[in-house]
């Protein structure tokens, strides 16, 4: 056998076995020279300090809510809402990491299920069935969690004296309390739970998964990233349709954080997380892996500087928009063009940064569209 023979055979033996990394690079072997552990390692520390993070804030939020339900002021709920916040923009970085047993046991889920039912949270605080723990854990993730939280810390056209009022003086501010305090501990549970997995099982199986193909860290890591960018299209897609004063029976309700001051604040956290998932600190990312293979546009523009000019872009686009609200009611054109930029990114992603890195997207809605 000729040792050309036994190359072919080689190669087609490897190709088979899924062992050889392909890209759109004529220089197939290069690749094998990118350091894909220390990739995995940056990841595995982004991960740890987002849900260490998420877990901290969370938990401030219990302790203030607690304190809240034994003797509270105005400034008591302003600094709750301040930590909600806090807690909201925190997990915008750590639902980029909702990937392997963290999305299958269902944590992100359970923690954030958009739009809360705040017709069914109201319906329950004005019922007469006990409101305690065992009654907050059998409800649908949509009627707690962190947007059924925002629901009754910020009430639709309702000031904070008002919303404290809700808390304090009215019949059912009892029975409102305790929603906020129980649904407030079990996020605090659910969080801790998907810290313990993390640390105590996954991280090792996640640092370790160098292979290509779904399950491998870069891969899971890519699929979340769309994930996100297509879910936040949709968040700006529905908010426009809501919002729409054409509609027949317009929704103003069930939105996310749209009454709130917060709106901006979240969307820039979330472009920000994208943003450092990226480029993944000082480890290797996917920025770096499209740059070590040379990944190109046909007219020679580098395919990682462009992803980044179009981050980079709505992150300015952004900057541009104070109120989500306000911009979708008077048709600022900031929107459809904050829109149009992530759905740039969302492109990228899909086929530039899959086709050069040999990425394999997961089947699901992350068209944008």
């Amino acid at each position: 056998m000729t040792l050309k023979l036994k190359t072919h055979i080689f190669l087609l033996i490897a190709i088979l076995n899924g062992s050889l990394f392909m890209s759109c690079s004529d220089d197939i072997s290069s690749d094998t020279l990118f350091d894909k552990q220390a990739m995995a390692n940056g990841y595995a520390d982004m991960i740890t300090d987002a849900f260490n993070d998420l877990n901290t804030n969370i938990d401030d939020l219990k302790n203030l809510v607690v304190a809240f339900n034994e003797q509270s002021s105005l400034i008591d709920l302003e600094t709750i809402q301040n930590q909600f916040l806090n807690t909201i923009l925190a997990f915008q970085t750590a639902r980029l990491f909702d990937i392997g047993p963290i999305k299958a046991n269902l944590y992100m889920a359970n923690m954030a299920q958009w739009p809360a039912k705040n017709i069914d949270i109201a319906q329950i605080i004005s019922g007469s069935e006990l409101i305690d723990e065992s009654y907050i854990s059998q409800l649908g993730a949509n009627q707690k969690g962190l947007y059924g939280i925002e629901y009754l810390l910020f009430q639709d056209q309702l000031d904070n004296q008002s919303i404290y009022d809700l808390f304090t003086n009215d019949e059912d501010a009892v029975r409102r309390i305790n929603y906020l305090k129980y649904s407030v501990q079990e996020l605090q549970t659910i969080c801790s739970a998907m810290q313990t997995l993390w640390i105590d099982t996954y991280k090792s199986e996640f640092s370790q998964a160098l292979e290509n193909g779904v399950s491998g860290a870069e891969n899971r890591i890519y699929n979340q990233s769309v994930t996100v960018i297509d879910e936040t299209i949709n968040y700006i897609r529905l908010a426009n349709d809501a919002f729409d004063m054409d509609a027949v029976d317009p929704n103003h309700d069930n939105l996310f954080l749209w009454d709130s001051q917060f709106t901006a604040e979240a969307f820039d956290q979330l472009i920000t997380a994208i943003s450092s998932v990226f480029y993944n600190g000082s480890s290797p990312g996917l920025f770096d892996h499209l740059n070590f293979i040379n990944a190109q546009w046909e007219d020679g523009t580098m395919v990682a500087h462009a992803i980044k000019d179009q981050l980079d872009s709505a992150q300015v686009i952004l900057d541009e928009i104070d109120n989500m609200e306000t911009g979708i009611l008077t048709n600022d054109q900031n929107i459809e063009l904050l829109e149009q930029a992530l759905k740039d990114v969302l492109t990228s992603y899909r086929t530039d940064m899959a086709s050069w890195l040999s990425l394999l997207l997961l089947v699901g809605d992350n068209d944008g569209d």
